[in-house]
């Protein structure tokens, strides 16, 4: 038959479709990443509005 495939072939297919899997999963890691660390720098931003709030309300 002319469409049977070595064992060797038939890999090197399920290779070539994962690809796109995987760098789309490297690009969704990548922005996750950046999300997280982009967080990690504005979130002591976050608390000392929270702080500023805080103290409004107590002289207020």
């Amino acid at each position: 038959m002319k469409d049977d495939k070595t064992q060797t072939q038939l890999l090197n297919e399920i290779v070539n479709l994962l690809k796109p899997i995987s760098e789309l999963s490297e690009h969704y890691s990548r922005i996750i990443n950046d999300d997280i660390e982009n967080e990690k720098l504005i979130s002591h931003l976050k608390k000392t509005r929270t702080a500023q709030g805080e103290m409004k309300k107590k002289y207020e």
